[in-house]
């Protein structure tokens, strides 16, 4: 496989009338770069959308006119400030209606974009062999992301949404995410796995009130290394309904109003289970007992974990201010 054939969208200056989708002669929306290309069957294409004014779209991206991208020929929505790949973060604002709506789509991946505004959401909804980098989700009152299996969601931003912040239906990668609460819509789960085979690590999960961390409702699942925080709150730092879980190296602070718990394991046997730490949480585990091994060293401390995560400070103390052996959670040492 070849690079991608390149189309450019620049919602400031371009034209869908005279533009012809390159650089220098942009479109001016996303849904005419996909209603006029011609796809490339061999090697995919790649939208660039420019960063500095958001595509408000008239309506959910429709990809029926473009047709149905594939392993070797996916479609990439990037964002770009002056060329292709340049870390610009470009916008596409839902306008009340979802971004893209579609759970039979597959291979799309969105790079460098602020996707926001989806009124009931989800903000993006899609099938699978799905990518998010470094992407800014936000503002809706459904769940943020929605995608079937096999995706991939890595250096992520996440807020201001009122259900789960990524619902994902199984053999999904969440790593190095940001997930809070902001606004006025409140997160449900940063993350809810609802199929097995998911791993989420070095996730920073900052919520309050009823909000929860990671919720596994099926087997197989690695939890490694998240700094999991609720400023006060009455939810779960991690709840797994299922059996068969691997936790290594979680920190969990804060879920310290009635109900709130840092693991609830729901008696289920699990794999194994170590070098975790828990800080102020209103019961720290329920439901444990039946592990098919501790490595141990899983530390209920007396002081935060954290340098300061009241202020959004969750670096990790280094490990001789942590009581005993817990491991550090966050990668930004």
């Amino acid at each position: 496989m070849a690079a991608p054939t390149q189309y450019y969208v620049d919602p400031a200056a371009g034209n869908d009338t005279t533009g012809t989708g390159a650089i220098g002669t942009p479109w001016a929306t996303t849904q005419h770069a996909l209603d006029t290309i011609t796809q490339d069957a061999a090697n995919g294409d790649q939208i660039n959308i420019k960063a500095g004014t958001d595509d408000v779209l008239a309506a959910t991206l429709d990809f029926s006119t473009y047709g149905t991208p594939t392993g070797p020929a996916p479609l990439i929505l990037r964002g770009y400030t002056s060329a292709a790949n340049d870390g610009g973060i470009g916008g596409l604002d839902g306008d009340g209606s979802a971004v893209i709506n579609s759970a039979t789509l597959d291979f799309i991946y969105l790079m460098d974009m602020h996707l926001h505004n989806a009124g009931a959401g989800p903000i993006v909804t899609l099938d699978d062999d799905i990518l998010f980098y470094n992407c800014e989700i936000d503002n809706c009152t459904g769940h943020g992301l929605s995608f079937g299996s096999r995706g991939i969601v890595l250096f992520c931003y996440l807020h201001n949404i009122g259900n789960d912040a990524v619902y994902t239906g199984g053999a999904a990668i969440c790593l190095f995410n940001y997930v809070t609460n902001s606004g006025s819509n409140v997160i449900s789960d940063a993350f809810q796995l609802i199929s097995r085979g998911n791993v989420a690590a070095f996730n920073v999960i900052d919520v309050d009130r009823t909000s929860g961390g990671i919720e596994c409702d099926d087997k197989h699942n690695l939890l490694l290394c998240n700094a999991i925080y609720s400023a006060a709150g009455s939810g779960k730092g991690m709840r797994l309904d299922d059996n068969d879980q691997i936790m290594l190296g979680n920190l969990i602070e804060g879920f310290s109003d009635t109900g709130g718990e840092g693991i609830d394991g729901n008696a289920a046997r699990q794999l194994l289970y170590g070098h975790n730490a828990f800080y102020d949480n209103a019961t720290h585990t329920t439901g444990l007992t039946v592990i098919l091994e501790n490595l141990g060293n899983n530390d209920e401390l007396t002081a935060s974990p954290f340098v300061d995560a009241a202020n959004g400070d969750f670096r990790p103390l280094a490990n001789h201010q942590v009581t005993g052996d817990a491991w550090p959670a966050s990668w930004a040492e």
